[in-house]
């Protein structure tokens, strides 16, 4: 949590307003010359729901690329969108959308992991603004549907153009509620592709 004198100095610097995707935070990197994954937690953590075991497939079916963006970066932190958790998604552009890329030099910078994602036909999360926001209401003000889906998003990722410290803040809308357990044991249904990517998971 930043203090009211830190949040005020991030909020006057430029920054990218993006969707914050409601899905399981995942990570992806090379381990003996393949790439391997793992839930938030870890390599070893429970697997919740079961999707270690999707998310497995989709990375073995994505090698080439995912081994395009690890060449140069030791990890690739990701949202994995296969299940639906408080928002569900009707026409996501994949499965697996790239947050954070961390390298020898730290995180990159929005600007640069736009690029090496874009260039290696990742999707990345959608940038709703850009700019100077000046007040957490201006941030606010970008607060609205999500553009994967008909509902509400689940709130915005500011993240500082130039990359520096602190380089990112969260902002949930006001009424989200995540899970709980006793509705992930339930289990939960699966979100859509759009219909342009659905032969591509």
């Amino acid at each position: 949590m930043l203090d009211a004198a830190a949040v005020q100095a991030f909020l006057h610097r430029e920054v990218v307003v993006e969707e914050k995707l409601d899905g399981a935070n995942v990570s992806l990197w090379l381990e003996d010359g393949a790439v391997a994954c793992g839930l938030r937690s870890g390599a070893d953590a429970m697997d919740r729901a079961g999707q270690l075991g999707p998310l497995r497939a989709w990375v073995a079916q994505h090698d080439e690329p995912l081994r395009h963006v690890l060449a140069d970066h030791a990890a690739v932190y990701a949202e994995w969108l296969l299940l639906s958790h408080s928002v569900g998604y009707d026409r996501l552009p994949s499965y697996l959308v790239v947050l954070d890329l961390w390298g020898p030099d730290g995180f990159a910078t929005p600007d640069e992991r736009t690029a090496v994602c874009a260039a290696a036909g990742l999707p990345v999360p959608p940038a709703v603004w850009r700019g100077v926001p000046g007040s957490v209401a201006a941030v606010e003000k970008r607060l609205g549907p999500s553009s994967f889906g008909p509902e509400p998003m689940e709130g915005v990722v500011v993240r500082a153009v130039d990359g520096r410290p602190p380089r990112l803040a969260k902002l949930l809308r006001a009424g989200f509620d995540q899970l709980d357990d006793a509705e992930w044991r339930r289990g939960r249904p699966h979100n859509r592709l759009s219909d342009a990517e659905a032969s591509w998971r």
